[in-house]
Protein backbone atom coordinates (compact mmCIF):
# COMPACT_ATOMS: atom_id res chain seq x y z
CA UNK A 1 0.00 0.00 0.00
CA UNK A 2 2.91 2.33 0.72
CA UNK A 3 3.98 2.33 -2.92
CA UNK A 4 0.47 3.33 -3.97
CA UNK A 5 0.35 6.17 -1.43
CA UNK A 6 3.76 7.45 -2.54
CA UNK A 7 2.33 8.04 -6.02
CA UNK A 8 -0.61 10.05 -4.66
CA UNK A 9 -0.59 13.82 -3.98
CA UNK A 10 0.97 14.72 -0.62
CA UNK A 11 -2.37 15.74 0.83
CA UNK A 12 -3.57 12.15 0.37
CA UNK A 13 -1.00 10.96 2.92
CA UNK A 14 -2.48 13.38 5.45
CA UNK A 15 -6.03 12.28 4.61
CA UNK A 16 -5.07 8.61 4.94
CA UNK A 17 -3.56 9.38 8.34
CA UNK A 18 -6.84 11.02 9.38
CA UNK A 19 -8.84 8.00 8.14
CA UNK A 20 -6.57 5.63 10.08
CA UNK A 21 -7.06 7.82 13.16
CA UNK A 22 -10.86 7.78 12.75
CA UNK A 23 -10.82 3.98 12.41
CA UNK A 24 -8.62 3.73 15.51
CA UNK A 25 -11.07 5.83 17.52
CA UNK A 26 -13.94 3.76 16.12
CA UNK A 27 -12.34 0.56 17.42
CA UNK A 28 -11.81 2.08 20.86
CA UNK A 29 -15.37 3.39 21.02
CA UNK A 30 -16.96 0.18 19.75
CA UNK A 31 -15.04 -2.09 22.14
CA UNK A 32 -15.81 0.27 25.03
CA UNK A 33 -19.55 0.22 24.30
CA UNK A 34 -19.62 -3.55 23.86
CA UNK A 35 -17.71 -3.98 27.13
CA UNK A 36 -20.11 -1.73 29.02
CA UNK A 37 -23.13 -3.53 27.53
CA UNK A 38 -22.05 -7.15 27.94
CA UNK A 39 -19.48 -6.98 30.72
CA UNK A 40 -20.88 -4.32 33.08
CA UNK A 41 -19.11 -5.88 36.06
CA UNK A 42 -15.77 -4.68 34.63
CA UNK A 43 -16.60 -1.13 35.62
CA UNK A 44 -16.00 -2.18 39.21
CA UNK A 45 -12.34 -2.72 38.39
CA UNK A 46 -11.35 0.82 37.51
CA UNK A 47 -9.58 0.85 34.16
CA UNK A 48 -10.52 -2.74 33.21
CA UNK A 49 -12.92 -1.68 30.43
CA UNK A 50 -10.34 0.68 28.97
CA UNK A 51 -7.68 -2.04 29.20
CA UNK A 52 -9.73 -4.28 26.91
CA UNK A 53 -10.31 -1.38 24.52
CA UNK A 54 -6.59 -0.59 24.43
CA UNK A 55 -5.77 -4.25 23.72
CA UNK A 56 -7.90 -4.11 20.59
CA UNK A 57 -6.56 -0.65 19.72
CA UNK A 58 -2.99 -1.92 20.04
CA UNK A 59 -3.75 -4.85 17.75
CA UNK A 60 -5.39 -2.45 15.29
CA UNK A 61 -2.32 -0.18 15.33
CA UNK A 62 -0.03 -3.12 14.53
CA UNK A 63 -2.33 -4.10 11.64
CA UNK A 64 -2.16 -0.53 10.27
CA UNK A 65 1.62 -0.66 10.67
CA UNK A 66 1.68 -3.82 8.56
CA UNK A 67 -0.74 -2.43 5.95
CA UNK A 68 1.41 0.69 5.56
CA UNK A 69 4.52 -1.49 5.30
CA UNK A 70 6.27 -0.33 8.47
CA UNK A 71 6.40 -3.46 10.64
CA UNK A 72 10.19 -3.10 10.64
CA UNK A 73 9.75 -0.08 12.92
CA UNK A 74 9.21 -2.49 15.83
CA UNK A 75 12.70 -3.93 15.25
CA UNK A 76 14.49 -0.63 14.73
CA UNK A 77 17.09 0.29 17.34
CA UNK A 78 17.95 3.67 15.86
CA UNK A 79 20.44 5.50 18.06
CA UNK A 80 19.72 3.07 20.91
CA UNK A 81 17.50 3.36 23.97
CA UNK A 82 20.09 5.21 26.06
CA UNK A 83 20.73 7.92 23.46
CA UNK A 84 16.98 8.14 22.85
CA UNK A 85 16.48 8.77 26.56
CA UNK A 86 18.92 11.68 26.32
CA UNK A 87 17.29 13.17 23.22
CA UNK A 88 13.91 12.77 24.90
CA UNK A 89 15.25 13.66 28.34
CA UNK A 90 12.55 16.30 28.75
CA UNK A 91 10.03 13.56 29.48
CA UNK A 92 12.21 12.03 32.19
CA UNK A 93 12.33 15.35 34.02
CA UNK A 94 8.64 15.97 33.36
CA UNK A 95 7.70 12.49 34.60
CA UNK A 96 9.61 12.95 37.85
CA UNK A 97 7.97 16.30 38.53
CA UNK A 98 4.40 15.18 37.75
CA UNK A 99 4.80 11.88 39.60
CA UNK A 100 5.85 13.45 42.90
CA UNK A 101 3.41 16.35 42.55
CA UNK A 102 0.50 13.98 41.94
CA UNK A 103 1.51 11.75 44.84
CA UNK A 104 1.67 14.75 47.18
CA UNK A 105 -1.73 16.07 46.08
CA UNK A 106 -3.39 12.68 46.47
CA UNK A 107 -1.78 11.97 49.83
CA UNK A 108 -3.33 15.11 51.34
CA UNK A 109 -6.70 14.41 49.74
CA UNK A 110 -8.87 13.05 52.57
CA UNK A 111 -10.89 11.10 49.98
CA UNK A 112 -7.86 9.15 48.78
CA UNK A 113 -8.04 5.42 49.23
CA UNK A 114 -5.30 3.15 47.94
CA UNK A 115 -6.75 0.77 45.38
CA UNK A 116 -6.30 -2.99 45.55
CA UNK A 117 -3.25 -4.54 43.90
CA UNK A 118 -5.28 -6.03 40.98
CA UNK A 119 -6.78 -2.61 40.20
CA UNK A 120 -3.39 -0.91 40.34
CA UNK A 121 -1.96 -3.60 38.07
CA UNK A 122 -4.83 -3.10 35.61
CA UNK A 123 -4.12 0.64 35.63
CA UNK A 124 -0.39 0.15 34.97
CA UNK A 125 -1.00 -2.30 32.12
CA UNK A 126 -3.61 0.03 30.62
CA UNK A 127 -1.16 2.94 30.58
CA UNK A 128 1.44 0.75 28.87
CA UNK A 129 -1.11 -0.27 26.26
CA UNK A 130 -2.17 3.34 25.70
CA UNK A 131 1.47 4.27 25.05
CA UNK A 132 1.97 1.32 22.72
CA UNK A 133 -1.29 1.70 20.77
CA UNK A 134 -0.96 5.44 20.20
CA UNK A 135 2.76 5.53 19.44
CA UNK A 136 2.65 2.58 17.06
CA UNK A 137 -0.17 4.24 15.12
CA UNK A 138 0.77 7.93 15.25
CA UNK A 139 4.56 7.73 15.20
CA UNK A 140 5.21 4.25 13.78
CA UNK A 141 2.66 4.35 10.96
CA UNK A 142 1.35 7.88 10.32
CA UNK A 143 4.56 9.83 10.97
CA UNK A 144 6.63 7.43 8.88
CA UNK A 145 4.07 7.73 6.09
CA UNK A 146 4.37 11.52 6.20
CA UNK A 147 8.17 11.41 6.40
CA UNK A 148 8.31 9.19 3.33
CA UNK A 149 5.81 11.26 1.36
CA UNK A 150 7.40 14.64 2.07
CA UNK A 151 10.92 15.45 0.84
CA UNK A 152 13.78 14.32 3.05
CA UNK A 153 14.85 17.84 3.93
CA UNK A 154 14.87 19.83 7.14
CA UNK A 155 11.66 21.54 6.05
CA UNK A 156 10.05 18.26 4.98
CA UNK A 157 10.79 16.57 8.31
CA UNK A 158 9.59 19.58 10.29
CA UNK A 159 6.32 19.68 8.31
CA UNK A 160 5.77 15.95 8.86
CA UNK A 161 6.40 16.35 12.59
CA UNK A 162 3.97 19.24 12.94
CA UNK A 163 1.26 17.52 10.88
CA UNK A 164 1.64 14.36 12.95
CA UNK A 165 1.20 16.42 16.12
CA UNK A 166 -1.87 18.09 14.61
CA UNK A 167 -3.46 14.74 13.72
CA UNK A 168 -2.66 13.38 17.18
CA UNK A 169 -4.20 16.42 18.83
CA UNK A 170 -7.37 16.25 16.70
CA UNK A 171 -7.74 12.57 17.60
CA UNK A 172 -8.62 13.71 21.12
CA UNK A 173 -11.83 15.25 19.82
CA UNK A 174 -13.00 11.65 20.10
CA UNK A 175 -13.24 12.22 23.85
CA UNK A 176 -16.36 14.31 23.20
CA UNK A 177 -18.21 10.97 23.21
CA UNK A 178 -17.56 10.78 26.97
CA UNK A 179 -19.92 13.71 27.54
CA UNK A 180 -17.22 16.09 28.76
CA UNK A 181 -17.84 19.72 27.79
CA UNK A 182 -16.31 20.97 24.55
CA UNK A 183 -14.08 23.62 26.17
CA UNK A 184 -12.25 21.01 28.26
CA UNK A 185 -11.78 18.71 25.27
CA UNK A 186 -10.57 21.59 23.09
CA UNK A 187 -7.89 22.46 25.65
CA UNK A 188 -6.86 18.80 25.75
CA UNK A 189 -6.66 18.76 21.95
CA UNK A 190 -4.26 21.74 22.01
CA UNK A 191 -1.98 20.28 24.68
CA UNK A 192 -2.10 16.80 23.13
CA UNK A 193 -1.15 18.28 19.76
CA UNK A 194 1.94 19.87 21.27
CA UNK A 195 2.76 16.65 23.10
CA UNK A 196 2.37 14.65 19.88
CA UNK A 197 4.72 16.99 18.01
CA UNK A 198 7.40 16.55 20.70
CA UNK A 199 7.02 12.76 20.57
CA UNK A 200 7.22 12.97 16.78
CA UNK A 201 10.50 14.90 16.65
CA UNK A 202 12.01 12.62 19.30
CA UNK A 203 11.13 9.60 17.17
CA UNK A 204 12.36 11.30 13.98
CA UNK A 205 15.65 12.08 15.73
CA UNK A 206 16.15 8.64 17.30
CA UNK A 207 14.27 6.08 15.16
CA UNK A 208 13.47 4.17 18.34
CA UNK A 209 9.74 3.56 18.75
CA UNK A 210 10.18 1.82 22.10
CA UNK A 211 11.50 4.89 23.87
CA UNK A 212 8.52 7.03 22.86
CA UNK A 213 6.17 4.19 23.87
CA UNK A 214 7.71 4.04 27.35
CA UNK A 215 7.84 7.85 27.68
CA UNK A 216 4.20 8.17 26.58
CA UNK A 217 3.06 5.49 29.02
CA UNK A 218 5.05 7.05 31.87
CA UNK A 219 3.58 10.52 31.30
CA UNK A 220 0.02 9.13 31.21
CA UNK A 221 0.68 7.04 34.32
CA UNK A 222 1.92 10.04 36.30
CA UNK A 223 -0.90 12.31 35.12
CA UNK A 224 -3.70 9.82 35.89
CA UNK A 225 -2.40 8.06 39.00
CA UNK A 226 -4.91 9.94 41.17
CA UNK A 227 -7.67 7.80 39.73
CA UNK A 228 -5.71 4.65 38.94
CA UNK A 229 -3.94 4.29 42.29
CA UNK A 230 -5.90 6.41 44.79
CA UNK A 231 -9.40 6.10 43.33
CA UNK A 232 -9.88 9.87 43.04
CA UNK A 233 -12.08 9.91 39.95
CA UNK A 234 -11.72 8.22 36.58
CA UNK A 235 -10.63 9.20 33.09
CA UNK A 236 -13.82 11.22 32.50
CA UNK A 237 -13.21 13.18 35.70
CA UNK A 238 -9.64 13.85 34.57
CA UNK A 239 -10.86 15.11 31.20
CA UNK A 240 -13.52 17.27 32.82
CA UNK A 241 -10.90 18.96 34.97
CA UNK A 242 -9.17 20.52 31.96
CA UNK A 243 -9.37 24.31 32.07
CA UNK A 244 -7.46 27.35 30.82
CA UNK A 245 -4.75 26.78 33.44
CA UNK A 246 -3.77 23.58 31.60
CA UNK A 247 -2.65 25.72 28.67
CA UNK A 248 0.53 26.39 30.68
CA UNK A 249 1.65 23.10 29.13
CA UNK A 250 1.83 24.77 25.69
CA UNK A 251 4.86 27.05 26.36
CA UNK A 252 6.43 24.30 28.47
CA UNK A 253 6.19 21.82 25.57
CA UNK A 254 7.22 24.48 23.07
CA UNK A 255 10.68 24.71 24.65
CA UNK A 256 11.79 21.10 23.95
CA UNK A 257 10.07 21.25 20.54
CA UNK A 258 12.14 24.28 19.52
CA UNK A 259 15.34 22.79 20.96
CA UNK A 260 14.84 19.45 19.21
CA UNK A 261 13.82 21.08 15.91
CA UNK A 262 16.79 23.40 15.51
CA UNK A 263 18.54 23.22 12.14
CA UNK A 264 21.53 21.12 13.20
CA UNK A 265 19.30 18.44 14.74
CA UNK A 266 16.93 18.34 11.80
CA UNK A 267 20.00 17.85 9.62
CA UNK A 268 20.87 14.79 11.72
CA UNK A 269 17.38 13.40 11.13
CA UNK A 270 17.83 13.95 7.37
CA UNK A 271 21.16 12.10 7.44
CA UNK A 272 19.70 9.23 9.47
CA UNK A 273 16.93 8.74 6.93
CA UNK A 274 19.62 8.54 4.25
CA UNK A 275 21.26 5.72 6.16
CA UNK A 276 24.20 7.70 7.52
CA UNK A 277 25.54 6.83 10.94
CA UNK A 278 25.62 9.80 13.31
CA UNK A 279 29.07 9.84 14.91
CA UNK A 280 29.40 12.17 17.92
CA UNK A 281 32.13 14.77 17.59
CA UNK A 282 34.36 16.32 20.25
CA UNK A 283 32.09 19.36 20.11
CA UNK A 284 29.11 17.12 20.92
CA UNK A 285 31.04 15.61 23.81
CA UNK A 286 31.80 19.03 25.25
CA UNK A 287 28.18 20.15 24.86
CA UNK A 288 26.83 17.00 26.53
CA UNK A 289 29.34 17.38 29.36
CA UNK A 290 28.24 20.97 29.98
CA UNK A 291 24.57 19.92 29.87
CA UNK A 292 25.32 17.20 32.41
CA UNK A 293 27.10 19.59 34.76
CA UNK A 294 24.35 22.23 34.51
CA UNK A 295 21.58 19.70 35.11
CA UNK A 296 23.54 18.18 37.99
CA UNK A 297 23.94 21.55 39.70
CA UNK A 298 20.27 22.45 39.14
CA UNK A 299 19.14 19.07 40.51
CA UNK A 300 21.22 19.61 43.67
CA UNK A 301 19.95 23.17 44.20
CA UNK A 302 16.31 22.16 43.66
CA UNK A 303 16.50 18.80 45.45
CA UNK A 304 14.74 20.35 48.46
CA UNK A 305 11.39 20.30 46.62
CA UNK A 306 11.71 16.60 45.85
CA UNK A 307 10.31 16.90 42.32
CA UNK A 308 13.43 17.51 40.26
CA UNK A 309 15.28 14.21 40.55
CA UNK A 310 14.47 13.58 36.87
CA UNK A 311 16.87 16.38 35.94
CA UNK A 312 19.66 14.52 37.72
CA UNK A 313 18.83 11.35 35.83
CA UNK A 314 19.03 13.19 32.49
CA UNK A 315 22.31 14.71 33.66
CA UNK A 316 23.69 11.22 34.27
CA UNK A 317 22.63 10.13 30.78
CA UNK A 318 24.23 13.25 29.27
CA UNK A 319 27.49 12.53 31.11
CA UNK A 320 27.57 8.96 29.80
CA UNK A 321 26.88 10.25 26.28
CA UNK A 322 29.76 12.72 26.62
CA UNK A 323 32.14 10.03 27.88
CA UNK A 324 31.27 7.75 24.97
CA UNK A 325 32.11 10.51 22.51
CA UNK A 326 35.30 11.51 24.31
CA UNK A 327 36.69 8.87 26.67
CA UNK A 328 39.94 10.59 27.57
CA UNK A 329 40.54 14.01 29.17
CA UNK A 330 36.85 14.67 29.78
CA UNK A 331 36.79 16.10 33.27
CA UNK A 332 33.64 18.12 32.69
CA UNK A 333 31.67 14.92 31.99
CA UNK A 334 33.01 13.33 35.18
CA UNK A 335 32.06 16.44 37.15
CA UNK A 336 28.64 16.38 35.52
CA UNK A 337 28.17 12.72 36.37
CA UNK A 338 29.13 13.24 40.03
CA UNK A 339 26.86 16.27 40.51
CA UNK A 340 24.00 14.55 38.66
CA UNK A 341 24.26 11.43 40.81
CA UNK A 342 24.26 13.56 43.97
CA UNK A 343 21.29 15.61 42.70
CA UNK A 344 19.35 12.47 41.79
CA UNK A 345 20.01 10.83 45.17
CA UNK A 346 19.14 13.97 47.14
CA UNK A 347 16.00 14.55 45.07
CA UNK A 348 14.73 11.00 45.54
CA UNK A 349 15.54 11.08 49.27
CA UNK A 350 13.71 14.38 49.75
CA UNK A 351 10.73 13.13 47.71
CA UNK A 352 10.46 10.07 49.94
CA UNK A 353 10.68 12.23 53.09
CA UNK A 354 8.02 14.67 51.86
CA UNK A 355 5.68 11.86 50.83
CA UNK A 356 6.14 10.21 54.22
CA UNK A 357 5.29 13.48 55.98
CA UNK A 358 2.14 13.98 53.89
CA UNK A 359 1.06 10.38 54.40
CA UNK A 360 1.55 10.69 58.19
CA UNK A 361 -0.63 13.81 58.59
CA UNK A 362 -3.96 13.45 60.38
CA UNK A 363 -7.25 14.09 58.58
CA UNK A 364 -7.74 17.57 60.06
CA UNK A 365 -4.28 18.73 58.98
CA UNK A 366 -4.82 17.33 55.50
CA UNK A 367 -8.19 19.08 55.20
CA UNK A 368 -6.64 22.39 56.28
CA UNK A 369 -3.75 22.07 53.84
CA UNK A 370 -6.17 21.03 51.11
CA UNK A 371 -8.20 24.18 51.74
CA UNK A 372 -5.14 26.41 51.77
CA UNK A 373 -4.06 24.99 48.42
CA UNK A 374 -7.47 25.89 47.01
CA UNK A 375 -8.18 22.34 45.99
Amino acid sequence: MKKVIMKMPKVCAVLIGLVATAAFLGVLNLVGRVGEAYLPSLTEYGYATQLIGELFACAFSVIILAVFGYLGVLKEKGVGFGKSAYVGGFFIGYFGYVLVAQLMVNLINVNSKLQSFPMILIFVITMLLVGAAEEILFRGAILNLLLDRFPNTKGGILLAVLLDGLIFGCAHFGNLSTGVKFSSIFIQVITAGMLGAVFAIIYARTRNIWYVIVAHAAVDFAALLGGGIFGNGDLIDALGSYSAKNLIAVPILLIPLIVLCRKSRLEEAVNMREGQEIVPTEKDAKRDGIVSLVLGIISIVTSCIGMSFGLGIVGCIAAVSSKKAKREDNGIAIAGLITSIIGTALGILMAICLLFVYASMDSMSKALLWEQMGM
